[in-house]
């Protein structure tokens, strides 16, 4: 379950990518700079946080032993990866780009025969190649129908050229991603945990990036003050917050076929989060009764995925969340993080309640579901910090997410109104 947790927390993360592309595209940005900006500014965040973590030392270490396995590994997952996407938000709409790129939780499964796994026998131990989980990779067809269903409502207002570009380029996407990855924490072999593979997918992944920024700057000249601000909230949203997540979750569930594709099936709330986005931002129209039908079967495909998945062994977690050890101890230092969560809530919902447009925006929402994960996190994974403030944060983390739901409710209600 909780890496289940942990991939829906990423899929809200990854869905701002979707709508801010779309969002800078019709502005006039060019695509080249949407992409290339989010990977330029991951480089200082995440060294920043590695840094204080302080294990950047073995990242470096093993880029240096294997640089071109990071480098052709880290440009299939993050280059073949991102700069499809963002391409393909200049000729689609967020909705179809989140929507194709659910692809992904099919593409993962059909991938597991590329990789192999180490099994004692008593000829001593050798090497077999993943099944294809049946069962797993018919839950992940029927998100995807879920998917198809979510944009029926609008798929009859798309061009023929909207179709191409905005599909193809998603779905080569769609299989760069889980292959990059997989690849990644195949070499790694729990060396390295999720952030330290990110910086090295990152670092590796530069040159590509350095290619497509020159292309952006001869064709579009430079970027404008709105789309660098906004691939700067991307790249922490989606590039270090959301990447960072399921790379976690993907880390806990390696070796396990089921949970690995129950993790990628997780993407698919992607769709939710995307259409939500563009109806309460970009205007776009409000979902149909196909679309809500098609929302029901997503939720109940990674429900299913769920009730699956906690039939397996669980495996002890690597140290993804190891920088949180120090809220098991006590400290002035400790209280204020808590007090500032604290604070966050209780004006998150003072603006749900009196001025939601404040929450309606990229940074807001971002603000809002980053305090709410780290909440999280922090109840789940450090349960020895003082009872008083534990029952605090979980009072205000619920009392939060009850006003946001309370008031998109009553939002949809009043839209629905003739």
């Amino acid at each position: 379950m909780r890496e289940m947790a942990l991939g829906l927390a990423a899929s809200f993360f990854f869905a701002v990518t979707f709508i801010l592309n779309r969002s800078m595209e019709l502005a006039g940005g060019s695509w080249t700079w949407s992409s290339s900006l989010r990977f330029f500014f991951m480089v200082p965040l995440l060294f920043v946080i590695l840094l204080a973590r302080r294990n950047l030392g073995p990242v470096w270490r093993d880029m240096k032993r294997h640089p071109w396995t990071w480098i052709v590994w880290g440009t299939v997952g993050f280059g073949l990866f991102y700069a499809p996407l963002t391409y393909a938000a200049a000729y689609g709409p967020g909705w179809l780009v989140a929507g194709t790129w659910q692809c992904t939780i099919v593409a993962g499964v059909l991938l597991s025969p590329l990789f192999t796994e180490q099994i004692e026998t008593q000829n001593g131990t050798v090497s077999v190649r993943r099944p294809i989980e049946k069962q797993a990779l018919f839950i992940s067809f029927f998100i995807l129908l879920g998917v198809v269903l979510v944009q029926f409502q609008q798929a009859g207002h798309l061009t023929w050229e909207e179709i191409a570009l905005g599909i193809f380029p998603v779905l080569i996407a769609a299989f760069a991603y889980p292959l990059g990855n997989r690849k990644m924490i195949e070499h790694c072999a729990g060396r390295l945990d999720a952030f330290q593979r990110v910086f090295g997918m990152t670092i590796a992944s530069l040159p590509f990036w350095f290619v497509v920024a020159l292309i952006g700057w001869a064709t579009a000249g430079v970027p404008s003050a709105g789309q660098t601000a906004q691939s700067l909230i991307v790249a922490i949203s989606s590039g270090v917050i959301a990447t960072t997540l399921f790379f976690i979750a993907t880390d806990w569930a390696k070796g396990n076929e089921r949970k690995l594709a129950a993790v990628e099936a997780t993407q698919s709330g992607e769709v939710i989060f995307a259409v939500i986005g563009e109806v309460l931002l970009l205007s776009a129209p409000f979902p149909n009764g196909w679309a809500f039908v098609g929302l029901a079967v997503i939720v109940a495909g990674i429900c299913w995925h769920s009730f699956e998945s906690a039939k397996t062994v669980n495996r002890p977690a690597p140290p993804g969340f190891s920088s949180l050890a120090f809220l098991s101890r006590g400290g002035r230092a400790v209280r204020m993080i808590l007090y500032a969560l604290l604070a966050c809530h209780a004006a998150v919902i003072y603006f749900w309640i009196s001025d939601w447009d404040v929450l309606m925006t990229p940074v807001g929402l971002v603000v809002w579901v980053g305090g709410v994960a780290v909440s999280l996190a922090i109840l789940h994974f450090r349960p020895n910090i003082h009872p008083k403030l534990r029952s605090m944060l979980t009072t205000m983390t619920a009392a939060s997410v009850l006003a946001a739901v309370c008031s998109l409710i009553i939002e949809w209600a009043v839209r629905s109104m003739p």
